[in-house]
């Protein structure tokens, strides 16, 4: 019984996640930042998926009804797994896993920069100075600094 419960589980969450995932991605999409784009996707999809857990936990009420233990044990786990998925998962756990997952949450797909966003480098490319500036030898081809600076400032 305890893998019936896991995959109808598996199922209904996958449900929500690719709802909440998927307007996430459309608002980064249209340039909001992660974080801004991951709460706005909450408020946006909260009360739909809200509904929809409400909605399919009268539904496996039904089961409890009955006389048959099995039916009345999947309806109780399935309407307490479908509540904490509602309420707590995609309310709480989804949305903190995708603010801290950052650009990984949209790979392989680069989204625009936003701006006042950190870069994801730690280090800054600094223009060449001096002698070395005149020309840089980068395997058997010389290059200007130009060049050079255009290369490495897009890193």
């Amino acid at each position: 019984m305890g893998s019936a419960h896991l995959g109808a589980h598996h199922g209904l969450a996958l449900d929500y996640d690719i709802f909440l995932y998927a307007r996430a991605f459309e608002l980064r999409a249209e340039g909001l930042a992660d974080r801004e784009a991951i709460c706005k996707a909450v408020g946006l999809t909260g009360p739909i998926i809200s509904c929809a857990g409400v909605i399919m936990a009268l539904a496996f009420a039904g089961m409890l009804v009955g006389t048959n233990k099995y039916l009345n044990e999947f309806g109780f786990v399935m309407i307490v797994g479908v509540l904490l998925d509602t309420f707590v998962v995609r309310t709480i756990l989804v949305p903190c896993v995708l603010s801290l997952g950052g650009w990984l949450n949209w790979w392989p797909r680069r989204m625009p920069r936003v701006a006042g966003e950190e870069s994801r480098c730690s280090y800054t490319v600094t223009p060449l100075q001096g002698a070395a500036a005149d020309v840089v030898y980068l395997g058997r081809r010389k290059q200007s600094q130009e060049e050079v600076g255009g290369s490495l400032g897009s890193i």
